[in-house]
């Protein structure tokens, strides 16, 4: 139903036998008015993630560097050749237009990148490959090391939280994404769906404290959801009732994925991030609500770090016009807006400059 955040059931293969360290730069065939460096980063468990660095022709001097974290189902960050989903072109848009060097990793498992099916991925490792793949971009040819942005999409924003905390940047952006525990998310989102759905007020209070103890027991307790249906029939029937789930899996990942990211403090990590942020939802994001945006603002602001959130009129979850949030949810959408693109243009463009 939602490609990127809610795609369940990703089957990801080992990748195939991959090529030289990095490749020579090359005119893209993808992108307008970019040359694009396809190289490896090596990740603390051994292997090695693809990296996609697109530079700007025609300039020589050094350059402000974005490294965009993705979302959390195991689709490619690879942009197809024209088109594309709102994602896509979201992303097309800030290479073509920034004027800046921006990186994008496969995750473990896609395409070139060695390591564990991404469908087998843990949260925690899959967080280590955008750490080299950011320590990495640093130590480029071409890139300013003291001017790099993070920008993270979805679950990819709770990543750049965990990266800038522990990483001088120059700024974060972070787009559809929570400030609170994915506990607090689970629980605050299956409500959420439960009304869009259209279930009755009498059943979703009936059956919200059942939500609430499975996700208790899975995300905090690390139980697995098969064995907790298993012994108590209320919990089955929460299981069934969410979005994304198997007997094996969650939107496609593994169950300890979704229990390292519960354990991954985002909260404390957005409390030591000094860079700028910048937090941007669509209007009618029914994953991720405006609350989940607004309490990273809050706690960025409270350490006295510049944050700001801005709503992306009209456009949902994956960068797509809808009328509403009922609508979105439907998949009632009428393709990419791209006036999203100047918003996040426009403050990289003051953020950059020394």
């Amino acid at each position: 139903m939602i490609r990127r955040l809610m795609v369940s059931g990703a089957v990801c293969l080992r990748a195939a036998a991959v090529g030289e360290a990095q490749s020579a730069p090359q005119p893209s065939a993808v992108l307008r008015g970019v040359t694009e460096l396809r190289g490896f980063a090596q990740t603390p468990s051994g292997y090695r993630v693809r990296t996609m660095v697109t530079r700007p022709n025609g300039i020589d001097r050094l350059l402000p560097a974005i490294l965009f974290v993705q979302w959390l189902s195991c689709d490619p960050v690879a942009l197809p050749p024209s088109g594309g989903d709102g994602w896509s072109r979201m992303l097309r848009g800030i290479i073509e237009n920034s004027g800046m060097i921006v990186a994008r990793t496969e995750k473990p498992g896609m395409g070139d990148s060695e390591g564990p099916p991404c469908g087998q991925l843990g949260y925690l490792e899959e967080l280590a490959a955008h750490r080299a793949a950011l320590r990495e971009l640093r130590r480029s040819p071409g890139v300013h090391p003291d001017s790099i942005f993070l920008f993270g999409g979805s679950m990819g924003g709770t990543m750049v939280a965990l990266l800038a905390a522990d990483e001088p940047v120059r700024g974060v952006i972070v787009w559809g994404s929570t400030g609170l525990s994915w506990f607090e998310h689970m629980v605050a989102l299956d409500r959420r769906v439960m009304e869009l759905q259209g279930t009755g007020a009498t059943d979703i209070a009936r059956w919200m404290p059942d939500h609430e103890r499975l996700h208790r027991a899975y995300l905090i307790d690390r139980a697995s959801p098969s064995e907790l249906g298993a012994r108590d029939p209320s919990l089955a029937a929460a299981w069934t009732r969410m979005l994304g789930t198997s007997p094996t899996d969650h939107y496609g990942r593994p169950f300890a994925f979704h229990q390292e990211a519960q354990g991954a403090a985002w909260g404390s990590a957005w409390e030591r991030v000094h860079a700028p942020v910048l937090v941007v939802r669509g209007q009618y994001d029914w994953i991720m609500s405006a609350a989940e945006h607004q309490r990273i603002v809050d706690i960025v602001s409270a350490r006295g770090v510049h944050a700001e959130f801005v709503t992306a009129p009209r456009l949902d979850h994956n960068f797509d016009v809808a009328s509403s949030d009922a609508a979105a949810f439907r998949g009632e959408v009428q393709g990419f807006d791209p006036a999203v693109v100047d918003v996040l243009l426009r403050w990289l463009d003051r953020r950059r400059r020394p």
